[in-house]
């Protein structure tokens, strides 16, 4: 079912990302050893995970990247713990909105190892996901080398939001990485176009035989822009949920999140008016016009914030013009004071 908010575990259920499923997947195939998935918040990067995870076969192991600690210590005591079993495990959760796949909490099996155990190198065919890669720290970075270097029967597949941090975890071209020389291939996820917005919704709806108001999708396709997540959760309080008034239901829900992550962000900076000016800019403005149009900010501050919010995974730069990488971004401005107290 599409409009199941819970983490998609069956292809059939993962609307049109065939293309990057099947990118991973032939990936898989040649032997890659690390694959990253890359894309903004809620575009659908866990649900592709997830589907793998459940699909693949050999030992998958699923840390969350929240949950990672110590890197040098989790990750490889993760590997062993798998290897041990030699069965699928969730190591923190399978998560997307507010709703997860539970698993076993990291503490309980994160003690330190002084040398890795034979038994990693004799179990063939693993695979470690991690997802939110980029919670973890650049030490990750270290980690996968390791891996990479020593364990040829692991395969790696990473998610990453915030993309700036996940590039300066990955750095495989610059000669200071650990991870330099190393192929990694990267799989992006964009969001949805209108057109095919309204068909996600169009098939949902028909999946559990129900008519929708064709005026009702299109203002629900206006507001929620492509965002897979924020269109799911629609169809989940319309169709699963029967709330007539489902899209207020999905924006009350939203704003207030998105509002938290944007304060959780600008909770040390200086400058946030600056920053919430550079979002409220965001509309298909170059660097040159959004200068003009929030005046009185030099150069170098504007270019600092413009990089920060990019990194983040809050803006989208696509020709050389600046957008907003989620569109409830626009109405959480309002709100995100109530979070910064």
């Amino acid at each position: 079912m599409y409009f199941d908010i819970a983490p998609k575990m069956n292809k059939k259920d993962f609307f049109n990302y065939n293309r990057e499923y099947l990118g991973v997947i032939e990936g898989l195939k040649r032997g890659e050893r690390i694959i990253a998935v890359l894309g903004v918040r809620r575009v659908g990067k866990t649900s592709l995970m997830s589907v793998l995870f459940h699909e693949k076969k050999g030992i998958n192991i699923w840390l969350d990247g929240r949950m990672i600690e110590n890197p040098k210590k989790d990750v490889l005591t993760a590997l062993q713990e798998g290897a041990k079993r030699k069965e699928n495990i969730i190591i923190g959760s399978i998560s997307t909105l507010n709703v997860s796949i539970p698993g076993i909490p990291l503490p309980s099996i994160g003690v330190e190892i002084k040398k890795p155990e034979p038994s990693l190198k004799d179990v063939k065919n693993i695979t470690l996901f991690i997802d939110e890669a980029q919670r973890t720290g650049k030490e990750l970075g270290d980690v996968l080398s390791y891996i990479y270097d020593r364990y040829p029967n692991v395969q790696v597949i990473l998610s990453g939001s915030e993309i700036g941090l996940f590039e300066d975890i990955l750095r495989e071209n610059d000669p200071t990485s650990s991870l330099y020389g190393r192929h990694i291939l990267k799989i992006r996820m964009r969001r949805l176009s209108p057109e095919l917005s309204k068909m996600f919704l169009e098939e949902g709806f028909r999946q559990l035989n129900i008519r929708i108001d064709e005026v009702e999708i299109t203002e629900v396709v206006s507001e929620l822009d492509g965002l897979i997540g924020w269109l799911t959760y629609y169809g989940y309080e319309k169709a699963v949920r029967g709330n007539p008034r489902a899209l207020e239901a999905t924006l009350n829900f939203a704003i207030p999140l998105v509002a938290h992550e944007l304060a959780k962000f600008l909770y040390n900076k200086r400058n946030r008016q600056l920053y919430i000016s550079v979002l409220r800019s965001a509309k298909g403005l170059t660097w040159e016009e959004m200068m003009e149009e929030i005046g009185n900010v030099s150069e170098g501050n504007l270019g600092r914030v413009l990089r920060q919010l990019l990194n983040y995974g809050f803006l989208l730069k696509e020709e050389n013009r600046y957008f907003l990488a989620d569109p409830i971004l626009r109405k959480a401005l309002g709100r995100v004071n109530e979070f910064l107290r």
